[in-house]
């Protein structure tokens, strides 16, 4: 999945920037302390190589989106922040309001379970060819079925 989702540029991007929330608290206290306030939950620590970290971290911004624009808004507007902070943070929150972000936010949000499904029953000790074949089919009805209306707001 990780393999085909790397060539589009779209996709791509979009888990570039998902994995840039993460970086921005990581590398500051202050900024993290803000998170904690606002928004009252953390984001997953981003590894590249861990598919389940994309899980987590496009479900924890898709249901904490709100609270993650207003987290942003208060570093850009408080004067409380350098100015590389705030125009980090004037970034974020344009991205998290554009429509191609929330856009493929749902859909990720609306994949991801049935790829982790996928990748729980694959990295079973005792699966055979029978089972493999079969899940996959089984992943590929369930992603077909899959039609998203991007987020309002």
């Amino acid at each position: 999945m990780q393999q085909a989702t790397s060539q589009m540029p779209k996709v791509r991007l979009f888990f570039a920037n998902l994995g840039g929330f993460a970086s921005f608290f990581a590398r500051s206290p202050k900024r993290t302390d803000v998170l904690d306030k606002v928004v009252a939950h953390r984001l997953p620590t981003s590894s590249s190589v861990r598919w389940n970290f994309h899980s987590r971290a496009v479900n924890t911004v898709f249901e904490h989106r709100e609270d993650l624009i207003r987290c942003f808004e208060t570093m850009r507007d408080s004067g409380d922040f350098d100015l590389v902070t705030m125009r980090e943070a004037a970034g974020f929150a344009m991205l998290l309001k554009d429509q191609d972000f929330k856009y493929v936010l749902t859909l990720f949000h609306n994949i991801m379970p049935h790829v982790d499904l996928l990748y729980a029953k694959l990295q079973k000790k005792d699966i055979d060819s029978v089972h493999i074949k079969g899940s996959i089919q089984q992943f590929q009805q369930d992603i077909q079925k899959i039609r998203v209306y991007p987020i309002p707001g």
